[in-house]
């Protein structure tokens, strides 16, 4: 279950099996402040990626039929390499 939304955005979900090979493929979905998404992953996902777009998101995750997991949690890798430009920024004077 995905929620929380603060305001529109896109989820893309994607799911791997034990192999590495994909079940899901970078599936959308629209979230919204006043809703949620319910996303139904086969039995085979042992990884699962979620990428929000425009909004940060909450998610949950329910085994059911007497399954039991472990969910582990990390906080996306965002780096950045942004170039500081000023006028006359490594001109030498005179």
């Amino acid at each position: 279950m995905l929620g929380g939304a603060q305001r529109a955005g896109v989820v893309r979900v994607s799911a791997a099996d034990a192999e590495g090979e994909p079940l899901l493929e970078q599936e959308r979905f629209e979230i919204g402040a006043d809703h949620g998404v319910a996303v139904d992953l086969p039995d085979e996902a042992v990884l699962v990626t979620v990428d929000a777009r425009n909004t940060p998101v909450s998610a949950t995750v329910e085994l059911t039929g007497g399954r039991t997991g472990t969910l582990r949690l990390r906080q996306p890798e965002v780096y950045a390499e942004v170039p500081a430009v000023r006028p006359g920024a490594g001109q030498s004077s005179g």
